[in-house]
């Protein structure tokens, strides 16, 4: 990577670390705080849509790994799309899987900022992801009230 990329990246990740440390990291775990390529905190705190969302804005590249009691998930991230996650059941789609994943209310989640050489198996923005998985929600939801 580039200084000038690097200069980008961690003025992105100060920026994006102050805009959640108040939601993320609890008062006085200064510690936390001050990891410049770290972010870490609670889902029921964070949604997962409202992270990812915020990823994409800031056209962050990492690894999120999210854990909910004994499941684990890897969401791969590169400029702020979703591209990739693991892992993925026989059969499963990437797609019904990030579903299944964004979903989730409980649990933690970690994101390092760290280069991503993934192939695209999502194959949408981030943006387009969500509103898509909203749009199938409410169908889903007016097909069960008939």
């Amino acid at each position: 990577m580039r200084v000038r990329d690097e200069a980008i990246v961690d003025e992105s990740l100060r920026t994006l670390d102050d805009l959640l440390s108040s939601l993320i990291a609890p008062p006085g775990d200064d510690a936390r705080r001050k990891r410049a390529h770290h972010l870490s905190g609670q889902l029921s705190s964070v949604p997962l849509t409202t992270l990812v969302a915020l990823f994409e804005m800031e056209r962050m590249t990492g690894e999120l790994v999210v854990r909910r009691d004994i499941e684990e998930a890897r969401v791969y991230i590169d400029g702020g799309r979703i591209v990739d996650l693991e892992p993925v059941a026989p059969g499963e789609s990437a797609r019904g899987r990030i579903r299944d994943v964004l979903g989730w209310k409980e649990g933690a989640f970690e994101f390092d900022v760290q280069p991503v050489h993934r192939k695209d198996r999502i194959e949408v923005s981030t943006t387009a992801l969500l509103i898509d998985l909203a749009r199938e929600d409410d169908e889903t939801e007016r097909d069960r009230n008939g």
